[in-house]
């Protein structure tokens, strides 16, 4: 997989989805052996099942959506709701035909390990997933992911089916990230840290020159020196990528990132209102961020705005995301014309979109930096504003890791 083809903000959103921490394995996940039993014709079904001593378990990977004959949905389903699309179809059949590809290379590599600890399990596993993909990690391409992430999606009431399934995906977004730009790397890390504590040590030593470190769950992790700058401006980017769309995909994701930009600025000399970071602020307040922050600047600090706060940050009453599919189009064309630069006939301005968590943040910190460079901070106003902005990270933090 070329890193050129992630390398755009959009693209990179993927990779910046998985827990930092390796993932932990109980008595139900750990492999001793490995037994891979599937249907590549249409890569319908994959069980994968451990046996270590007198126990056994298993994890089948199950795969609806490309379930039929090959070349089209199965029989049945045209009636459903949601047609897959035919490329679509046809990207998760080959991607899902390479995810089952790797797990039978970790069943050769698996095969000769016998009587492993519990502890040894989980670490067997990541480096027959390492193995594996890294013999093919050049020839993957975007279908791979596509396909392992709706495997995920899938598996998400069985966590033996997730975890080893997002064994592999961290093993392979983690060789990736060793081909993007030191900026792109850390924001990956940051993302992927649940502590706020261990977030702004992971930007101190990247900004103190980076080197080898001590993982939190266990092992070693290289962090390359960057410009604390760069990394809240990357950050930044991929946040605007995903705010101007009519739907946020990944709240989640939506939330580290914006975790990431606040914290890597706070760093600075300056803090969020340092001068590096002047061209990247907004030049004019968006309308929905002040109509609701001037709704609940009135509201006494409390259960009450804190609720409300948690609602429109994650996407319901003011933040609510544009549904309506004419409105969603209207607003893509906007963003294209705007981005092309190119006059075409006048035509009537696209929706505004609902309030986002980025932009909001932003605001925030605007109209605080207004307050404290005209000598105007003071009274219950600023006081409202440093509680509404401290309750806003907080809910952020829990929205992103809980």
């Amino acid at each position: 997989m070329e890193a050129t083809r992630l390398s755009s903000p959009a693209q990179l959103q993927s990779q910046l989805q998985l827990p930092f921490n390796s993932h932990s394995c109980d008595g139900a996940h750990g492999p001793a052996r490995i037994a891979l039993r599937s249907r590549l014709g249409n890569v319908g079904y994959c069980s994968v099942s451990w046996s270590s001593g007198r126990r056994r378990v298993g994890a089948g990977v199950r795969v609806r959506a490309v379930a039929g004959e090959e070349g089209g949905p199965a029989p049945g389903e045209e009636g459903e709701k949601e047609k897959v699309d035919y490329r679509l179809y046809q990207a998760l059949m080959r991607g899902g035909e390479e995810v089952i590809s790797v797990l039978k290379e970790m069943t050769e590599l698996l095969g000769d390990i016998t009587q492993i600890g519990e502890k040894g399990e989980a670490v067997a596993v990541e480096m027959a997933a390492t193995g594996a993909v890294g013999q093919r990690l050049d020839k993957l391409d975007e279908s791979f992911l596509m396909a392992l992430d709706y495997m995920i999606q899938q598996a998400d009431r069985d966590d033996k089916q997730r975890w080893l399934l997002e064994v592999i995906k961290d093993v392979v977004l983690a060789q990736l990230s060793q081909k993007f730009p030191s900026q792109v790397q850390i924001v990956g890390i940051l993302c992927r840290t649940p502590d706020k504590d261990a977030r702004q040590e992971v930007l101190r030593r990247c900004a103190g020159g980076g080197g080898t470190f001590d993982q939190v769950g266990g092992g070693k992790t290289e962090l390359p020196a960057v410009n604390l700058k760069e990394v809240g401006d990357q950050a930044d980017e991929i946040i605007a990528t995903m705010e101007e769309k009519a739907i946020v995909e990944d709240r989640r994701l939506l939330a580290r990132l914006v975790l990431v930009r606040e914290e890597a600025r706070s760093l600075l000399s300056g803090g969020v209102d340092d001068d590096r970071i002047e061209k990247n602020k907004l030049r004019n307040l968006p309308e929905p961020e002040v109509n609701f922050l001037t709704k609940i600047i009135g509201l006494k600090p409390g259960p009450e705005l804190h609720k409300k706060l948690a609602r429109v940050l994650g996407g319901e009453d003011e933040g609510a995301d544009i549904l309506d599919e004419e409105k969603a189009r209207q607003i893509a064309r906007a963003q294209n014309v705007a981005r092309s630069q190119i006059i075409t006939k006048k035509e009537p301005p696209p929706p505004v979109l609902p309030v986002r968590p980025g932009l909001f943040i932003e605001t925030v910190n605007k109209v605080l930096g207004g307050m404290y460079v005209t000598n105007t901070a003071g009274g219950v106003t600023v006081q409202q504003m440093e509680w509404i902005r401290k309750e806003t990270l907080a809910i952020l933090q829990k929205m992103a890791f809980s």
